[in-house]
């Protein structure tokens, strides 16, 4: 279906003229720094000083795209779907401008839409609902500023008016300021691409779907962007918006602590309402499952403002004791636990991390993670890797896992169907698992905190030529014999300092070949033997 859409290249006087502008509050915060600021006015001022010199060839500045979303339900503004930077930023420099222009109708009105019957009656021409930085305060403050002299950076707002106001500063003597402020208003250009609909909803989908289609930098909004903007208006409706706003931020610093995107989050959150539906299709993309009509009606939509939000702070907390059982566990179980885990963590691909997240979710009480038995919790880690890498480095391995999700969330820890799969691989992404399930089977190794892949021989098609070593064995790997042995001497790992420590100086075929065989036996025998 074609869309409904508006683009004209216009001034910056014409993309002011009778338009107010709403940056939503799914967009990031405003992030134009100095060094922003500095090329776009360095860029200006050089078109500009061209363009009074009298070339011929100037057709003034062409500043770029914005992408706005307007429906016939929504009088009252343009939403800006992209180019918040650039018009922010355009705002600032006029302001800036204003105050050595102050009797400049223009300026003004391209800060503030007044009411034409009452000056004093007005409203931002730009305003920001972005609420992580305070970011309309901050903006709000910078249009109110009224001393030429300003100089604060409290925010990028103030900074960026700051940088304005010294270079006008410094210039002012060196180029006549009206015919740059005509130049401004009249020479620089901005394509708006408008998209009209019968609802805001309906232009905003479609004012997204252009910013994919014609951005190539990628899309600058993650998906969390647009969940963040559907919960924050259920809170609104229950007067809830400040309680979400502490919420979200307190779980976005979590997540940055973490390393793990809010995105993610909101992926497991996706595989828990489709666990709990009993749903192992293909999985649909997060926007589509989230924000769109379809078998889930706007799954964000059907729930609970509370219950969204605790079930995402909920998921947050598995994956902080995730990540603290595999970087820092402290006591015996943990670091059992973490042994396991490690081997999940590193399997070809993400799907069996989230398994464990829902089963974590799924027995949380209160802090206490799992409430369940611990010997149950490291069983399902076991059983789910015997599960994965019986069927090998296969992104098919998802829609078996869609499964196990499904019996997780129904209370079946461990009790799926194994796979009957007699091949196994042993080589490529999943040579590490392997090598670590050797380790703990048949040497009963402990938790090694730090490791790498080393080798020992020349074939590196043979698993019984490769070994898991410490950092000061790994770093002797291109010494002589001797300081190979002593570091494998010193070394926690028990098969260096037991069985490769004698053997390594006389290292041939007949050794790799019956080690490549005991890898093999014990892996087999783990795989197959399910506890």
């Amino acid at each position: 279906m074609a869309l409904n859409l508006n683009a004209e290249q216009k001034s910056i006087l014409n993309i002011f003229a009778n338009v107010e502008y709403l940056i939503p509050n799914y967009q990031r915060p405003y992030s134009w720094d100095e060094q922003n600021c500095q090329i776009l006015w360095d860029d200006l001022f050089n078109v500009f000083e061209d363009s009074s010199m009298g070339n011929e060839k100037d057709d003034g500045y062409f500043l770029g795209n914005i992408v706005l979303a307007r429906g016939n339900d929504n009088k009252g503004y343009c939403e800006v779907i992209d180019g918040q930077q650039r018009l922010i930023t355009i705002v600032l420099l006029a302001k800036a401008l204003s105050l050595y222009d102050d009797k400049n109708t223009a300026l003004e009105n391209i800060l503030w839409a007044k009411n034409r019957r009452d000056e004093s009656d007005k409203k931002q021409r730009v305003k920001t609902a972005v609420f992580e930085e305070s970011d309309n305060d901050n903006l709000k403050e910078c249009l109110e500023i009224e001393d030429i002299n300003f100089d604060n950076k409290k925010s990028k707002f103030h900074a960026n008016i700051t940088y304005f106001l010294s270079e006008l500063k410094k210039q002012r003597d060196k180029f006549d300021l009206q015919q740059f402020i005509d130049f401004l208003l009249d020479k620089v250009f901005l394509l708006p691409i408008e998209t009209k609909e019968s609802t805001q909803d309906k232009a905003r989908n479609s004012a997204l779907t252009i910013f994919e289609t014609i951005n190539n930098r990628g899309l600058d909004l993650s998906d969390a962007d647009i969940f963040k903007a559907q919960i924050y208006s259920a809170a609104i409706n229950i007067s809830k918006q400040d309680d979400f706003i502490e919420r979200w931020n307190e779980m976005a610093k979590r997540c940055d602590a973490i390393n793990y995107k809010i995105d993610d989050v909101f992926r497991v959150y996706m595989h828990i309402i489709r666990g709990k539906n009993a749903d192992i299709k293909v999985e649909k993309s997060l926007r589509v499952f989230f924000a769109t009509d379809g078998e889930y009606t706007k799954a964000l939509k059907k729930q609970n403002y509370s219950e969204i939000m605790s079930d995402l702070e909920k998921i947050v907390l598995c994956v902080e004791y995730y990540c603290i059982l595999l970087k820092k566990p402290s006591s015996d179980t943990d670091k059992e636990i973490s042994k396991w885990l490690e081997i999940i963590n590193v399997y070809s691909n993400n799907i069996p991390k989230i398994a464990i997240f829902i089963y974590l979710f799924k027995n949380i009480q209160e802090d206490n993670l799992p409430n369940k038995n611990i010997d149950d919790f490291i069983l399902y880690i076991k059983n789910l890797i015997r599960y994965v890498y019986k069927m090998g480095a296969t992104t098919t391995v998802k829609f078996e896992i869609y499964k196990v999700i499904k019996d997780t969330m129904d209370g079946y820890s461990h009790e799926y169907e194994m796979p009957n799969n007699n091949e196994l691989e042993f080589y490529g992404k999943l040579k590490k698992g392997f090598l670590l399930i050797y380790l703990y089977e048949r040497w009963g190794q402990g938790l090694i905190s730090e490791y790498f892949i080393d080798s020992i021989g020349d074939d590196p098609r043979n698993i019984g030529n490769y070994l898991v070593v410490d950092r000061l064995s790994y770093l002797s790997r291109k010494k002589s014999i001797h300081s190979r042995q002593q570091a494998f001497r010193k070394s926690s790992i028990i098969e260096l300092k037991e069985y490769i420590v004698d053997k390594i100086e006389n290292w041939d075929e007949s050794l790799m070949i019956n080690r490549e065989k005991e890898i093999k036996a014990t892996i087999d025998n783990f795989l197959r033997n399910k506890e």
